[in-house]
């Protein structure tokens, strides 16, 4: 269970990583403009 629960948490922390990348990019690229 336990091992379980830090695989959700871990692959959470990835998508909120990859997103906040993303949107640093797209906020970047406005910026230029």
């Amino acid at each position: 269970m336990k091992e379980m629960f830090t695989e959700v948490i871990k692959s959470i922390k990835n998508i909120l990583l990859k997103t906040l990348l993303e949107i640093k990019i797209l906020v970047t690229g406005l910026w230029k403009h």
